[in-house]
C-alpha cells in the first residue's frame, strides 16, 4: 500500500483507526448477504440470511458479504469454511445497487467471547479466499483440541487476509491470532493486531507450512501489545517469508520475529521499536536453524531492543542497511556465528560486539521525532545515500528506492518535501 501523506490523510487518520477504507467490492461467484440478525433463506440483500446459513449456501468462489454489527456463536469455531468462500464485512445493510463496502463506517466484528476460535478453514478448493474489513476479537483456541489460532486457523487451502483487525485472541499453543498449516498462497497485508497472546510462539501469527512452494507475504501490517513465550508479533517456521513493511510496537516475548525455518526469510523495510528499553533478554529479531538458507534482515529500524538481533545456533543470516538505535546491545551471537553483512548504522547502544562491515558508529541517525516514535529520517541524516545496494524497490511508506542518488539505511528513504508524520502507530 502506498501511503503518500498529505494534511487531509493524517485528519482522517486521526479520526478513524480501522487500517482502511475499502471501496465497493464486486467478486467472482454467488454473492451471499448476512446479518447478525439474519433469517430464512433467501440471503440476498432485501433479505439476509444468518451468517450460518449463508456459508451452508455457499461454493467454492461465492462471497459472503457481512452487514454490519457483533456475530457471535455457539459452536467450536464459530465458522468453519470447507469451501473456498471470501468474508467481506462492512456492508452497510442497503437494498441498492451499488451497494456501500465501508469497514470503518460499517464495522464488522466477529466475538469469541475468549472461549471460542472464530474461524477453521480446511478446504482442498484450488480457489483462493479474500477476507476482508473484518474485526476479529476474543477468539479462543484453548482446550486440548483446538490449541493454534484463536482468531483463524488455516488447515488447508489459500487465503489473503486485508484490511482486518485482532484484537485480545489467544491460543494454548501457538497463534494467537492465526496459525497457518496450509501450503497453498498466504498474504495478510494492511492489518492490524493489537493484544493478541498464546503460551509458545507467535502472539499473532504463526506459519509452519511443510511444503509450500509460494512465499507467504505478510506487508503493511501492526503489531502492538502481543505478548507470547517467543515471537510476539511473529513466528516464521518451515517456511518461506517475506516479511516487509510491518510496524511492530511494545510486544512482549524473547523475541519480537522468530525464525526457525530452513527456507528463504527475507526481513525488510521494518520499524520495530518499544517506547523505553525493557527486558535486555528481549530481542527484535532471533534466528536459528543451522543447516537453512540465509535470513536477510535488510533495511530495518530497529530501536530500544534488548538486543537487535539474536542469532543461535550458527545460522546463516545477512544483516544490510539496518539502524540500531538505543538498543542494550545491538548484535548477539551465542557460540560460532555464520553471520555477514554491511553498512549498518549503530547509535546509543550499551553493547555493539559485532559491527560487520563498513559500519556507521557514533552519529545520530536523525530522526525526525524519535521521542513521538517518528523514525522518518531528517534531511541532513548521516543515514542517507549511505546504504549498500540491495533489492529494495520502495521503504516502509511505499516511496522508491532509492532517491536522488544512494540507498539510504533504516526503513525510511529520506524523501523531500512538505509532508507532517503522525506517529508511526496511526500510520
Amino acid at each position: 500500500m502506498k501511503r503518500k501523506h498529505s494534511l487531509f490523510l493524517c485528519f482522517v487518520l486521526l479520526l478513524l483507526a480501522f487500517p482502511v477504507i475499502k471501496p465497493n467490492v464486486r467478486a467472482q461467484g454467488t454473492h451471499i448477504f448476512v446479518s447478525p440478525e439474519g433469517a430464512g433463506t433467501d440471503c440476498s440483500q432485501e433479505a439476509p440470511c444468518s451468517a450460518a446459513t449463508g456459508l451452508g449456501k455457499a461454493d467454492d468462489g461465492d462471497t459472503l458479504y457481512f452487514e454490519k454489527g457483533t456475530y457471535k456463536g455457539t459452536t467450536d469455531p464459530i465458522f468453519t469454511l470447507t469451501k473456498a468462500v471470501s468474508l467481506i464485512g462492512g456492508w452497510d445493510g442497503s437494498t441498492t445497487i451499488p451497494y456501500t463496502i465501508n469497514p470503518r463506517l460499517y464495522e464488522t466484528i466477529i466475538d469469541g467471547e475468549n472461549v471460542r476460535q472464530l474461524v477453521q478453514i480446511d478446504t482442498s478448493s484450488p480457489e483462493v479466499m479474500q477476507v476482508s474489513g473484518i474485526t476479529f476479537k476474543n477468539g479462543g483456541a484453548m482446550d486440548s483440541i483446538v490449541i493454534r489460532g484463536g482468531a483463524i486457523w488455516v488447515k488447508d487451502g489459500g487465503i489473503l487476509i486485508d484490511s482486518c483487525r485482532f484484537e485480545n485472541n489467544k491460543a494454548s499453543a501457538y497463534g494467537g491470532a492465526i496459525y497457518v498449516g496450509s501450503d497453498d498462497r498466504f498474504e495478510v497485508k494492511n492489518c492490524q493486531f493489537i493484544g493478541n497472546s498464546v503460551t509458545h510462539g507467535g502472539g499473532a501469527i504463526n506459519i509452519t507450512r511443510l511444503g509450500a512452494s509460494d512465499v507467504a507475504l505478510i506487508e503493511d501490517n501492526e503489531f502492538k501489545n502481543n505478548s507470547a513465550d517467543y515471537g510476539s508479533a511473529i513466528e516464521i517456521g518451515k517456511s518461506s517469508v517475506t516479511f516487509n513493511a510491518n510496524l511492530i510496537a511494545n510486544n512482549t516475548a524473547s523475541s519480537a520475529i522468530l525464525v526457525t525455518s530452513p527456507a528463504k526469510v527475507r526481513i525488510t523495510n521494518n520499524i520495530i521499536f518499544w517506547d523505553i528499553l525493557g527486558n535486555k533478554n528481549y530481542s527484535a529479531i532471533v534466528d536459528y536453524y543451522e543447516a537453512g538458507e540465509i535470513t536477510e534482515v535488510i533495511n530495518n529500524t530497529i530501536v530500544n531492543a534488548g538486543r537487535g538481533i539474536t542469532e543461535n545456533y550458527n545460522p546463516k543470516m545477512t544483516l544490510t542497511n539496518n539502524i540500531f538505535y538505543g538498543c542494550y546491545e545491538s548484535i548477539n551471537v551465542t557460540g560460532e556465528h555464520n553471520l555477514s553483512g554491511t553498512n549498518n548504522l549503530f547509535y546509543g547502544n550499551t553493547i555493539n560486539t559485532f559491527l560487520l562491515d563498513n559500519p556507521i558508529t557514533d552519529q545520530d541517525p536523525l530522526f525526525k521525532n524519535a521521542a513521538m516514535q517518528n523514525y522518518h529520517l531528517k534531511e541532513d541524516s548521516p543515514a542517507i545515500d549511505a546504504g549498500a545496494v540491495v533489492a529494495l524497490t520502495d521503504d516502509f511508506d511505499g516511496d522508491e528506492r532509492p532517491l536522488d542518488g544512494g540507498y539510504d539505511i533504516g526503513a525510511d528513504e529520506f524523501k523531500e518535501g512538505f509532508m507532517i508524520f503522525l506517529p508511526l502507530i496511526l500510520r
